[in-house]
């Protein structure tokens, strides 16, 4: 599978989420480390690099697994 490695401005950006609801996904544990996310250079407070390609289809299952917990709109709406 393809990775594509972005820092956490880039990533909400590429995704359409805020900084909050990444860290909330990531906090529920539905971004895993090593699989969505990783630290670069040593230590806990490292920057954070993601993969958005795994990233969008936590969010795709998400929204798939339950679409009546998402608000709904028309484009007439928009």
């Amino acid at each position: 599978m393809e990775k594509l490695w972005c820092t956490s401005t880039e990533a909400c950006k590429a995704l359409g989420i805020s900084r909050a609801t990444l860290q909330t996904l990531k906090t529920e544990g539905l971004l895993k480390p090593g699989e969505h996310y990783y630290r670069r250079g040593i230590g806990a407070r490292g920057p954070i690099q993601w993969d958005v390609i795994a990233c969008r289809q936590v969010l795709i299952e998400r929204t798939r697994s339950n679409p009546a917990s998402f608000e709904q709109f028309s484009l007439a709406e928009a």
